[in-house]
């Protein structure tokens, strides 16, 4: 901006942390930036919708186990007003003891998971970008006065609703607790489906339900909560780690070596550096395999340019052609082999560029196609001479209908022809020049760290003008990759075990303080005549229709972030779409035995109650 420097260098690490698009080369998720924001978006707003719900059915539940208590200071003179008054003065008073208290806990959590993070961040990569040694835990003034107002609107906003309702009850309605029942007949009706189902249990639990909406209601959102967090935070996890898999395939192999060529200094002091091209890739394959603590398999090659008109049109198979234009060159590619396995792959070969041609795609999609496929885009018979732009006629004398270790396992589109190394040599010499000569070793060590500081040794670090050679370790990539996996899943499964028991605890709070104010209904049951067995044919039955009723709201929205997020990861990876059968499963098995063990519990409790003291009972 200000013209300090033309090619401003970048603190690329910082940046990266900021969340700032500096370079597309950036880990595969930095290459979009605005599909994470989306993705961060989608789990925010869910979390803080999920935790208003959650608080606001702890206060719901609070006023329904204090109703009398707010009917007998109306009878002696509090208003509504003061009513109102106090309930939000609690909601204050309970915010400014749980604030501290969460935000020191929040601190010690994210202290537990920067510890953990440290422990496995080496491993992920992190600590290569820049010179970061740790991360530390940073007391930032102003989140923490965001997170204290935040939390303390969320919990006057979740206590507004019980305490209007407090203000609005009148005495005789909140003494006798009749405010929380409904029977108006037209909301109480059932369908005749239920009793010839259920009996006359099943009609009781679903109007029990039905009269009872407050409590009800509680538990179906508190459920759903639980439901929805679940869904989308192990999706988030699920889609994550299978993208970064799909995005970091192991192999056999753990370390690749890429040669190309090495400086040559001039004779005697004059001229100008040169290269050496095969003989140094040769000296590379040399020194490999002379070692006996590995295997490797070399993929020594040279683009042959354009097959211009050199592919007779039977060559090209019908399935291809349908697939692909007319005007597509299909470029060659030739792979360099030991003349003795060559020999074996095609006795006999004749011609001055003898080959076996490839012919076999791997498993790859085509346009169109709705699942992946594998088959011989071309037709060959022994003899063929296929006549290059370059010159080069290549005499194709065998075919492989599978694909070799060292050659990439899907098909790209080029003409791939094995050819003896001698002849591999002499191409590179006389026709394409050594320029066009690549080589690259597949090699699996038994030790590949040490392995590799030994080739960087051995062909970098000489002292000599750093020659185009590199060394990747691919189980540093793989290792980085399964700790990163790691990391977002400890995080990601550790949330949801927090929200899960939030959720949990509202439901048992829930369920548990309405089946204690029902005791007097269900003494009036038993003394009616229902048996034990018909009482905990009910209890079941409420806690099926709990259930029942959370899942068939908590499925679809939580099947709707997760294809939100899935939409959004699409941006980064294209991957099919996949159904989060496993997450649906745990929670639909979780809210059914959530739902009945509580309330199986809760009847317990009551079970040795006398029934002439609960109908005499005025009080929980």
């Amino acid at each position: 901006k200000y013209g300090v420097a033309e090619h401003p260098s970048l603190n690329g690490l910082l940046m990266a942390l900021e969340g700032i698009k500096f370079d597309d080369s950036f880990y595969y998720m930095m290459d979009e930036i605005y599909p994470i924001y989306i993705i961060m978006a989608i789990l925010i707003v869910v979390i803080s919708a999920c935790s208003i719900v959650v608080i606001a059915n702890g206060f719901n539940i609070s006023f329904s186990e204090r109703v009398r208590q707010f009917g007998l200071l109306k009878s002696v003179g509090a208003t509504g007003g003061q009513i109102r008054r106090s309930v939000l003065f609690e909601a204050l008073i309970l915010g400014l003891i749980a604030i501290p208290l969460g935000i020191l806990a929040g601190f010690a959590l994210e202290g537990g998971a920067l510890l953990v993070l440290n422990t496995y961040a080496p491993d992920t990569g992190l600590f290569d970008r820049g010179g970061v040694s740790d991360f530390r835990l940073v007391f930032n003034p102003l989140a923490l006065l965001i997170t204290a107002a935040v939390a303390l609107a969320t919990a006057l906003f979740s206590a507004w609703r019980p305490a209007r309702r407090a203000g609005k009850m009148s005495a005789i309605d909140a003494i006798r607790q009749s405010g929380e029942i409904y029977v108006r007949d037209r909301e109480l009706k059932t369908p005749e489906w239920t009793q010839r189902v259920f009996g006359f249990e099943g009609t009781l639990a679903s109007k029990a339900l039905k009269r009872s909406r407050g409590k009800y209601r509680a538990t179906v959102v508190s459920l759903v909560v639980g439901v929805v967090l679940f869904i989308s935070i192990y999706s988030f996890v699920e889609i994550a780690t299978r993208n970064m898999s799909a995005a970091f395939t192991k192999g056999s192999h753990n370390i690749r070596v890429e040669a190309w060529r090495e400086p040559v200094p001039p004779e005697e002091g004059m001229g100008d550096w040169g290269y050496r091209y095969l003989g140094f890739q040769d000296e590379v394959e040399t020194w490999l395999a002379q070692r006996d603590d590995l295997t490797f398999l070399s993929r020594r090659y040279i683009y042959g340019g354009s097959a211009g008109e050199g592919l007779p049109e039977s060559f090209l198979s019908e399935r291809l052609l349908s697939y692909s234009p007319d005007s597509y060159d299909y470029p060659i590619i030739f792979y360099a082999i030991p003349d003795a396995e060559f020999a074996k792959l095609a006795p006999g070969a004749q011609g001055a560029v003898p080959g076996v041609l490839v012919n076999s795609t791997g498993l790859i999609q085509l346009p169109g196609d709705k699942k992946f496929s594998e088959f011989a885009p071309f037709s060959m018979n022994r003899g063929l001479v296929l006549t290059l732009a370059s010159g080069v006629s290549v005499t194709l004398a065998a075919q492989m209908r599978e694909r070799p270790a060292f050659i990439s396992s899907s098909w790209e589109g080029y003409v791939e022809i094995l050819i003896p190394a001698s002849v591999f040599h002499q191409l590179a010499l006389d026709v394409y020049g050594e320029t066009s000569a690549n080589a690259h070793f597949l090699v699996t060590a038994k030790t590949p760290r040490v392995l590799v500081e030994e080739l960087w040794d051995q062909f970098k670090n000489t002292g000599k003008l750093n020659p185009d050679f590199n060394v990747y370790d691919l189980e540093s990539q793989w290792r980085e990759q399964r700790a990163t996996s790691m990391l977002i899943s400890l995080i990601g499964y550790g949330f949801i075990a927090v929200i899960s028991l939030i959720a949990a605890t509202s439901v048992i709070a829930t369920i548990s303080t309405g089946m204690a104010l029902r005791r007097r209904e269900f003494a009036m049951l038993y003394s009616n005549g229902m048996t034990a067995r018909g009482m905990t044919k009910m209890i079941n039955l409420e806690s099926l229709l709990y259930g029942l009723k959370a899942l068939s709201v908590g499925l679809p929205l939580g099947l709707g972030i997760n294809f939100a997020l899935y939409a959004a990861f699409k941006e980064i990876f294209d991957v099919p779409y996949r159904l989060p059968l496993n997450a649906l499963l745990i929670s639909c098995a979780a809210v059914l035995l959530l739902t009945y063990a509580t309330m199986r519990y809760s009847q317990r409790k009551l079970k040795n109650v006398s029934i002439v003291e609960a109908i005499r009972s005025e009080t929980v």
